[in-house]
């Protein structure tokens, strides 16, 4: 316990420094509308991350996440311009639509047992074709007809500072974490990303868990693409793009362990914060998108050396805890 506090610590220290930074190379980053603007920025990986921190605890990796919310964005975006079925049809269908995106997923690996990484490879290009395939353009201008709901377009609108859309990830990072930390799932979850096989014969349904996860997180893609529908007020086929990366890199940072059984919702936020801030500042600063994408591979890289570390510490903590244990036994 102690040690994922300090590991936390770490996290959040290395988070005020940037921002610290940031601040004194541009004054204009400390302030309310671009802390505003930061979470908003960072709540389409804050929301996804909700699901997909499942799936890395179970000892998984979702690929797919950036296509499914592409695919969700431009089927709410279609019915909404083309069709204009009724708004809660639209959010009700969309939402079902990355529900079993997800759980497609799910279902080729634990019950084909096909590897994670080949099915969600796989799955990332074929929702990112169908988006492709149901995209729609005015001929003319050669531009994304925009949605004309005034009510969908409210939900990329903000209370005073806080957009809503930073409110709906807050809550549903809070919904995540009372679910990992405080149900019999959240602790199955854990069991099994810690040893499958021990989790297995003591009860606990390897596939529903793995399955549960992987639908979680097309829920999840499911809501990103409709705020981010909303926002923008129409679609294109490069939403998302690059969204898995940004998620992976969110709860890595945030603590989670890619081999599984570590990790909570928690250190994901803090991950999300602290990635939404790095992107927020090094463009400020006029840095080369060649250099963002270098700078970004070293804050990730640093961050899985020192969750490395500090793995490798409290396995050393731990055995000389038995070895005390042992002496005293012998004596």
């Amino acid at each position: 316990m102690s040690k994922k506090i300090d590991r936390k610590l770490t996290s959040v220290a290395l988070l005020i420094l940037m921002i610290i930074i940031f601040s004194v190379n541009k004054p204009l980053f400390f302030s309310v509308g671009n802390f505003s603007s930061i979470l908003r920025d960072a709540a389409s990986v804050g929301i996804i991350s909700c699901g997909a921190t499942f799936v890395i605890i179970t000892g998984g990796i979702d690929n797919s996440v950036g296509s499914m919310m592409a695919l969700s964005a431009m089927v709410c975006a279609n019915m909404l311009k083309f069709y204009q079925l009724p708004l809660i049809l639209v959010l009700l269908v969309t939402l079902i639509l990355g529900t079993l995106m997800g759980s497609v997923n799910g279902i080729l690996v634990a019950k084909l047992k096909i590897p994670d990484f080949i099915v969600t490879l796989a799955t990332m290009n074929i929702y990112r074709g169908l988006t492709r395939a149901l995209n729609r353009t005015d001929v003319e201008s050669l531009q994304h007809p925009m949605i004309e709901n005034e009510t969908f377009g409210n939900f990329g609108g903000k209370v005073g500072n806080i957009y809503y859309v930073t409110i709906l990830m807050l809550v549903m990072i809070f919904i995540a974490y009372y679910i990992l930390k405080h149900t019999k799932m959240g602790l199955y979850t854990y069991a099994v990303g810690s040893n499958a096989k021990s989790a297995v014969l003591t009860g606990i349904s390897f596939k529903k868990i793995k399955i549960f996860a992987y639908t979680l997180t097309g829920f999840c893609c499911g809501v990103a693409g409709i705020m981010s529908a909303s926002r923008m007020m129409t679609a294109t086929t490069e939403t998302g793009s690059g969204m898995e990366f940004s998620v992976i890199s969110a709860i890595v940072i945030g603590g989670c362990s890619l081999q599984g059984g570590r990790g909570d919702m928690i250190g994901t936020l803090i991950g999300t914060l602290l990635m939404a801030v790095i992107n927020s500042g090094i463009t400020q600063l006029g840095v080369s998108t060649y250099y963002q994408s270098i700078i970004k591979g070293v804050v990730i890289l640093a961050a899985v050396l020192l969750d490395i570390a500090y793995a490798s510490l409290a396995e050393k903590k731990l055995k000389q805890e038995r070895n005390k244990e042992l002496a005293k036994e012998a004596a």
